[in-house]
């Protein structure tokens, strides 16, 4: 499955982010500035207009902050959309993988394709993004992505782990894809991320 050239609405929920990347493109506006968050009414225009307009029935929660941090909202969007499409919806999520139990049993029952902004082995992933204060985010995001992959069952649910390859990984690339394969990860997507 492409991750690229698909159509579909992006909603970007908020501004709002739990974790500190070392690489973040965001980060030094967001001690800058105030947190804002989609309010529920543009959202609902925006699903209206999409549905109205376009063929397709995909929605995606994405960035610039992470999408679990407006669940309440991210909840409501997804209900509104499908009961506008019950049978054809599908919904996506571009997510660091650090939320809480409930978070994740909802989307197990939600979400159809989720990509976990993941930098491979856990001493890599915790250099490159860690909690606030330096709190390791490794261990959160491998029990999540274990627990959805073990209780998925027969739902139409994707996991997969969006790499951003820095100096850190580069070179490790064939550890990287053995670790993921322990977690039960099977699709991979990369990017660049330039360093000095």
């Amino acid at each position: 499955m492409p991750h690229i050239n698909k159509e579909m609405a992006s909603f970007f929920l908020t501004t709002k982010c739990n974790l500190r990347c070392t690489y973040c493109y965001n980060c030094e506006e967001r001690t800058k500035t105030m947190e804002q968050s989609l309010p529920l009414r543009i959202a609902k225009a925006g699903v209206d207009y999409y549905f109205r307009e376009f063929s397709s029935r995909h929605i995606r929660f994405y960035g610039p902050g992470e999408p679990t941090q407006e669940f309440s909202l991210m909840k409501d969007i997804t209900a509104y959309a499908q009961k506008k499409s019950p049978h054809e919806l599908l919904v996506e999520i571009q997510t660091n993988g650090c939320f809480s139990k409930t978070v994740r049993a909802w989307m197990l029952d939600n979400m159809n394709i989720m990509w976990i902004s993941f930098d491979g082995e856990p001493e890599i992933q915790n250099k490159n993004r860690p909690f606030p204060g330096g709190r390791a985010s490794a261990p959160m995001i491998e029990e999540n992505v274990k627990w959805l992959i073990e209780n998925r069952g027969e739902r139409n649910l994707m996991v997969g782990a969006r790499v951003t390859m820095t100096n850190e990984n580069i070179d490790r690339q064939k550890e990287m894809l053995d670790y993921f394969v322990t977690l039960g990860i099977k699709y991979i997507g990369l990017i660049q991320f330039s360093q000095p």
